[in-house]
């Protein structure tokens, strides 16, 4: 099997594993949406943000030491998972804080106490399954992606439809989801049989800690920049707007989600890559990133075209307005992707200090749009600040990792290709009649076929090889 053959094997693993935990998480979205008012799910929304927030954080980002020190092959796996666990045991008694600094802004106690539940039952699902995954158990993190989704899906129909808990029935589930997962991963694991108490030492510790510290800020700075946005909306615009904006972003989540699959499959074949020439290195990645590019805009085309049907088929009727947000999200979602490619280069090198020097920049220019704009003409500026932040991280990012080595991506393929996609947005924002419209739709996107056949045609070679 050649490296283009295991990406995508390794992928459409994770694709079997993701693609159940997203559906079972997109088809929650009508289940919240006629369960609760705008108010109570954007709070919902809001809480479950904050855990992804302080996850980096409360683990001290030893997720990505763990992944990369077991793929590499670069230290005894006894004395990284036991000094791994000791860092993420560390993080669980200083998140204790989250409860009474919550409440001093004035979350309800119990649902302080369901955030602190909510983040360390995600931080030691999230551990156990990157350490199956650094071991090359893809088929059981697929299973066990699975077995979440629908374990928070079960959950989630008892509290919010047989107890009515709205907010705290979100959260309790995902809580419940996590310690189906937390159990099985365990039994299916050897992970407590490698924590040894006689192998925690600092100079494993700082080799972890020096790997994984400029990680914290970087993904924390990272979710700022996809997150912020519904922190300025609830307080300049309202809960309400914010539960509106955070239904519009379910759709550009299915880009989203193809991110994330490719990301933890590339994560693996980008650090096996970098003991290969540097010739065959750019080579490949270059192939990899123009292929990626391609499917992401293949995926955007169909969405935009199928955009107005599905929000009124999965949203409640008050929540049809969503679709309007959705377009400018999606082209941001595109940018978001691209950047975790590159992200993914960082981390293969041990550049993880010129990765989070590149998002610092970027999350002070989006965050500064974000306020501005939210402030200035509401709902929509989180929109074109999202958009914004992400095309500036990605321009950064492309321009730094040339200092790494340097590959070509091909500006004229992505030009072209971006042309066709506004004239779909464009048609969707302008043609108010739905036959002619979906017409338009159909015609740029066959024509967005068209143009890219020679590519098309590199890809199926490439993954026959």
């Amino acid at each position: 099997m050649n490296k283009y053959q295991k990406l995508i094997g390794n992928s459409l693993i994770f694709a079997l594993g993701n693609l159940g935990n997203k559906l079972m998480s997109f088809l929650l979205v009508p289940l919240f949406t006629y369960t609760m008012t705008r108010a109570q799910y954007g709070v919902a929304d809001i809480l479950s943000n904050t855990t992804l927030l302080l996850l980096p954080i409360i683990t001290l980002g030893i997720n990505d030491s763990l992944v990369k020190f077991i793929i590499d092959d670069s230290g005894d796996k006894v004395e990284i998972v036991s000094n791994s666990t000791i860092l993420l045991l560390f993080g669980f008694v200083i998140g204790i804080l989250v409860i009474p600094i919550s409440y001093l802004m004035g979350i309800p106690i119990i649902l302080c106490f369901l955030l602190y539940l909510n983040i360390i039952t995600s931080a030691l699902q999230n551990f156990l399954a990157n350490y199956i995954r650094a071991i090359g158990l893809l088929k059981i993190y697929a299973f066990n992606s699975i077995l979440y989704a629908f374990s928070v899906l079960v959950f989630s129909l008892a509290f919010l439809i047989t107890l009515n808990l709205n907010v705290i029935g979100v959260i309790s589930a995902q809580v419940f989801g996590s310690l189906i997962s937390i159990i099985f991963l365990l039994f299916k694991s050897d992970i407590i049989k490698l924590v040894s108490l006689s192998n925690i030492n600092m100079f494993s510790i700082k080799k972890l800690v020096k790997f994984a510290a400029p990680l914290i800020p970087n993904n924390t700075i990272f979710w700022l920049i996809n997150t912020v946005s519904r922190y300025t909306i609830l307080f300049f615009v309202g809960a309400t707007a914010n539960g509106l904006y955070a239904v519009a972003m379910k759709i550009p989540g299915l880009v989203n989600l193809f991110s994330m699959i490719f990301s933890q499959a590339w994560q693996m074949s980008a650090i096996e890559e970098k003991k290969t020439n540097m010739e065959e290195k750019q080579k490949f990645f270059s192939n990899i990133f123009i292929s990626y590019s391609l499917i992401q805009y293949f995926g955007v085309s169909i969405i935009l075209l199928l955009l107005k049907p599905m929000t009124r088929f999965l949203f409640a009727k008050e929540f049809y307005d969503s679709w309007t947000l959705v377009p400018l999200l999606l082209m941001g979602a595109i940018y978001a992707s691209l950047n975790g490619f590159f992200g993914q280069i960082y981390i293969a090198e041990n550049k993880t200090v010129g990765m989070l020097k590149t998002t610092i920049f970027t999350g002070i220019i989006s965050i500064i749009a974000n306020i501005t704009l939210v402030a200035w003409i509401g709902i929509l500026g989180a929109t074109v600040s999202q958009l914004f932040g992400w095309l500036m991280s990605l321009i950064y990012r492309i321009y730094d990792t040339k200092k790494i080595f340097s590959f070509n991506i091909r500006l004229k393929f992505h030009v072209k290709n971006h042309f066709l996609l506004i004239l779909q947005i464009l048609s969707n924002y302008i043609i108010s009649n739905y036959f002619i419209n979906i017409g338009i739709q159909v015609t740029l996107l066959t024509g967005l076929l068209l143009f890219n056949l020679k590519e098309i045609k590199n890809l199926r070679v490439k993954g026959a090889k």
